[in-house]
């Protein structure tokens, strides 16, 4: 996870004001909350809509701890899912789905990702890593190899 840098913690408390800094977890200074955690199972997780409800949503996402590896998914149609990395690509922070136009955001230096992993703006110049993801009945499979 990130550590809070002088400048982080500048572009933050400008965005924000100092008192609303005081009272919130910072987002970028030590990585951005992880929805759950999952174990992985010969190279694959499994994301059940029970423990992940809002996933059987079109449009949503989630952050998830894949036994070590954090990985964002997303489901993208009513019969498609879509598994990325959560780890930017720019310095090693954790990204967050935030959804609509530009999903996942790194909010140690802004920067931001399509829901298929390309870089929408920077610093970040590289991708975000894919993972295979199937939706079933009860829930989203990704394929960390």
């Amino acid at each position: 996870m990130s550590q809070c840098t002088r400048r982080t913690f500048l572009a933050l408390s400008a965005r924000m004001g100092v008192g609303a800094l005081a009272l919130t977890q910072l987002p970028g200074c030590g990585g951005a909350p992880v929805d759950g955690s999952v174990t992985p199972t010969n190279g694959t997780v499994q994301l059940t809509f029970a423990q992940f409800p809002n996933l059987q949503t079109v449009g949503t996402g989630v952050v998830v701890d894949a036994g070590g590896t954090l990985v964002v998914v997303i489901r993208t149609a009513e019969a498609t899912a879509i598994g990325l990395s959560a780890i930017c690509t720019h310095e090693g922070c954790t990204v967050q789905y935030v959804g609509g136009g530009t999903p996942i955001h790194c909010a140690c230096h802004d920067s931001n990702f399509s829901a298929t992993g390309t870089v929408v703006s920077g610093p970040a110049r590289t991708s975000l890593r894919n993972y295979s993801a199937t939706v079933a009945t009860d829930g989203i499979t990704v394929t960390l190899a």
